[in-house]
């Protein structure tokens, strides 16, 4: 496999990252607490205005301790400067001189003591947040709060409390001990087009904090996760079943293939590195999201074409100053850039990944086996504002790998690379304040190349090509469109042109004692096919307030593919959700509808001889969900899900070794035409944001997912019947500490059962093998620990944040998949299989450098 395509540009990214460190950019910046004291008395000179100074006076280390809310230039400095006992002073010529003033402001320590009420109702709040010069307390129940040993001529205070109105006020300075009173304004409803009310809905990567935010992207950032990758964050929530060596997740009992990932408002075809490697880490960069809403079920008419879920990403809106980070740790390397240009109208965002998993390859191979796995991504965007009704975008997602596999001992040389492209522009025009109207067109293209050899005679001989490309063109638009407060009508429309070529090829010889009376197993394939068409789709949903408590939406699309067979066939999908306000704290929401999913183009059956197409699965979805927040601070979400499947469209599986090379070709591979499918579940989250110093969350699922085929019921190979997923994080000044905790039950697995076959002398020559009992057993229940330790570092302009993790910390044996099986001949021949287990113990480190004038930026 050769060199990835995409090393230059990330070389070039690299370079200008640095270039544009050391560059700079003039012009004055405001005075904010992100500065030195010789930066800000810089700033009043890029003014115009001569400030003259002795380094005697000012020195390197002094720093801005607060941003001065004086628009006045010279007056904002003499508030910062006389932190430090200093002052301006107009020399005999046109400018000041910096001084030292007779009489030093010494700091006095001081209390700040209170209590917070509803500004209607005046009743007390609890859990409401107050911050006082960087120091934080939550009020309890009587909403009564105190913070001592305050020390400093600034008196800002802050106080946030879900939903009011946040309130900033700068504090008296003529006592040392305060009480106060504040009534905060109970937040006023939104708009209805913001108003969420998707029962099964997890909001993440979210810098702000909220009671739908499941995790923010700074408690993303904080706790363990493998290679820092995006989708890893996801297979914490309630409701997911996801392997350790996989990206993609199962929702709900669903399929892999089952959740649409969206970013900017385009499909993303496929969002996975290594596709040749089972697809371990996704192709969009963690940090560059600025939102990540998780739908798991009951979600409108909006979106469609698939049966489980939807992750729907926006990438990060750029802050006014620029922003540089770079980071290292032992899966990949990244830079990163963000700023605005023409007064702050246009905005860009860039971000480059060059990754090496050699490291983890290496802990996970046996010694005979030489695993190189390479991968590479690119996004950038820019847009541009001319004006307050008018915004245009332009993005663009590069992604490749290179994986090559050589086992000697086995005979086994594979590997395989992949390509993909996407770019897009859209627009956002809105006339009026009731008036919305966006349309992108977009563009992608994918290709994959798999070529490997097992040559293990004389049991094994296999020789496999397998090459596929697909294009994606289209164009979709959405009118949002607001009558009045309590009337919202959406009306969307998407079309697109698709092409998928395949080219696929194997000659493969297989013999074992364990399967087929040892009777050889031969798949000769060839199959070369082009497949064009369109996929066109178009939905209406109307929104409606009945009263302030209460709100419906209805809503239907209309689908159809032109490359699937089945002549005539279009779908339409009737979609209801509900959301009825019990209380101030208390919401439930519910969810009915019916949701279609055709075979997408390029995920035609061919490596199992299928060369056409199924007509389109469906899914009827039954979601309730209650959300409720204590006073105390504690947040509970509870869902009740019912999921039911018709037309389903054949899985093919492998009943032991899931992991192993040209997998289509062995005897446990099967075909499951199930004639329906049945996902329920409970799921409830707890987490408590009460603390400064200490959050935590907890996720326990009930559930269970089966086929159903003539009568019988049978575990998917996903089912877990209970999940827990716990962390906690520990906030220091400058030390983070983290733990994630994960339980659930084992897995599903085939039983072998086998009778042996003897020759005339009583020797062992074959087994009589039936493994159709499928899924009949469970592999042990799974658990794992991740802990990290990160420190935060503030230097002059940046900061430098370094981390330490470790993964399956107590190195527990989890256990995963039936590579062999192993003969018993003693008194008694048995056959009995041998189980592997998978990532075992691993420590990792990294650390990230976020620098330029917005490092601070949120």
């Amino acid at each position: 496999m050769g060199q990835s395509k995409l090393s230059p540009v990330l070389r070039f990214v690299a370079i200008a990252l640095l270039c544009c460190s050391l560059a700079g950019v003039s012009g004055a910046a405001e005075i904010n607490d992100r500065m030195s004291i010789v930066d800000a008395i810089q700033s009043v000179r890029d003014l115009g205005l001569d400030v003259s100074y002795s380094s005697l006076l000012v020195e390197p280390w002094m720093r801005v301790r607060f941003t001065p809310k004086d628009t006045d230039p010279l007056h904002a400095l003499q508030q910062v400067l006389a932190e430090y006992g200093l002052a301006l002073e107009e020399s005999r010529g046109a400018g000041w001189l910096v001084v030292r003033v007779e009489r030093p402001v010494t700091a006095r320590t001081f209390a700040v003591r209170g209590r917070i009420v509803d500004a209607d109702t005046g009743t007390s709040i609890a859990a409401a947040r107050v911050t006082v010069n960087g120091r934080q307390v939550t009020t309890g129940a009587d909403g009564e709060f105190e913070i001592t040993d305050l020390s400093g001529s600034n008196r800002n205070l802050q106080i946030v409390a879900d939903g009011y109105v946040s309130l900033q006020r700068e504090l008296a300075t003529d006592d040392t001990a305060s009480e106060y009173v504040f009534d905060l304004e109970p937040v006023a409803l939104p708009n209805l087009e913001e108003i969420t009310i998707v029962a099964s809905r997890h909001s993440m990567f979210d810098r702000t904090v909220g009671t739908d935010h499941f995790l923010t992207a700074e408690a993303i950032q904080l706790m363990p996760h493998a290679a820092d990758d995006a989708f890893r964050a996801f297979h914490r929530l309630p409701g997911v079943a996801a392997s350790d060596f996989s990206a993609p997740m199962n929702l709900r009992g669903g399929r892999g293939d089952e959740v649409q990932v969206v970013l900017d408002g385009i499909e993303i075809f496929e969002p996975y590195h290594m596709r040749t490697l089972f697809s371990p880490l996704s192709i969009v960069d963690a940090g560059i999201i600025e939102t990540a809403e998780v739908y798991s079920g009951g979600f409108t008419a909006e979106n469609g074409d698939y049966s489980s879920g939807v992750i729907d990403i926006s990438s990060e809106i750029p802050g006014s100053q620029r922003r540089h980070e770079v980071g290292l740790s032992f899966t990949s390397t990244f830079a990163r850039t963000s700023g605005q240009f023409d007064s702050g109208k246009g905005k860009y965002l860039f971000s480059a990944r060059r990754g090496f998993l050699d490291l983890i390859a290496d802990k996970l191979s046996d010694e005979n086996e030489k695993l190189t796995p390479r991968y590479g991504d690119f996004f950038g965007k820019i847009s541009h504002r001319p004006n307050d009704a008018f915004e245009a975008r332009v993005g663009v997602l590069f992604a490749s790998d290179d994986v090559s596999f050589m086992d000697n001992e086995n005979g086994e040389d594979s590997g395989g690379d992949s390509s993909q492209r996407y770019a897009w522009v859209n627009t956002s025009y809105d006339p009026s304040d009731n008036l919305s109207i966006g349309t992108t067109l977009f563009s992608g293209r994918v290709k994959n190349a798999e070529i490997g050899m097992l040559h293990d005679a004389p049991e094994t001989f296999i020789d496999r090509e397998n090459f596929r490309k697909v294009s994606i063109n289209g164009l979709q638009s959405l009118l949002s469109w607001r009558p009045s407060q309590s009337r919202l009508v959406k009306i969307g429309m998407r079309y697109r042109d698709l092409a998928s070529d395949f080219d696929y090829q194997i000659n493969s010889f297989r013999q074992s004692i364990f399967f087929n009376n040892s009777a050889p197993l031969e798949v000769q394939r060839d199959i070369v096919k082009s497949v064009r068409g369109e996929d066109m789709g178009v939905f209406a949903a109307y929104r409606h307030q009945f009263l302030p408590s209460i709100i419906g939406e209805i809503g239907v699309r209309w689908d159809k593919q032109t490359y699937i067979n089945t002549v005539g066939e279009s779908q339409i999908s009737p979609r209801l959700n509900a959301l009825f306000r019990l209380s101030d704290r208390t919401e439930l929401k519910i969810g009915v509808g019916e949701f279609y999913q055709p075979q997408a183009i390029q995920n035609l059956q061919i490596q199992d001889g299928i060369e056409e197409y199924h007509p389109a699965q469906v899914a009827t979805h039954y979601v309730v969900g209650l959300n409720h927040q204590f006073k105390s601070g504690l947040e509970m979400k509870v869902d009740l899900y019912s999921k039911r499947y018709r037309r389903l469209q054949p899985l093919f599986e492998n009943s032991f070794d899931i992991l192993e090379f040209a997998a289509e070709s062995n005897f446990d591979r099967v075909r499951i035409n199930a004639d329906r499918a049945n996902a329920r579940g409970l799921e409830m989250t707890l987490r408590n944001r009460g603390n400064d110093s200490v959050d935590w969350w907890l996720n326990y699922s009930l559930s269970s997912a089966d086929d159903e085929a003539d009568g019988v019921k049978i575990p998917r190979s996903w089912d877990q019947e209970n999940s827990l997923t716990g962390s906690v994080v520990w906030h220091g000044n400058y030390w983070t500490f983290s733990a994630v905790a994960r339980y659930r039950s084992g897995w599903p697995r085939t039983n072998l059962v086998t009778t042996p076959i003897f020759d005339d002398a009583g020797n062992v020559i074959g087994f009589d093998s039936d493994f159709s009992s499928r899924n009949q057993k469970r592999y042990k229940d799974y658990s794992r620990l991740d802990v990290r330790l990160s420190r935060a570092v503030p230097l002059r302009r940046s900061e430098f944040t370094y981390y330490f993790e470790i993964l399956n910390v107590l190195n527990t044996k989890n256990e995963c998949c039936v590579p062999d099986f192993v003969l018993d001949d003693g008194a008694v021949v048995s056959v009995s299989p041998n189980i592997n287990d998978f990532l075992p113990f691993f420590p990792s480190f990294g650390f990230v450098w976020t620098f330029g004038p917005g490092a601070g930026d949120e």
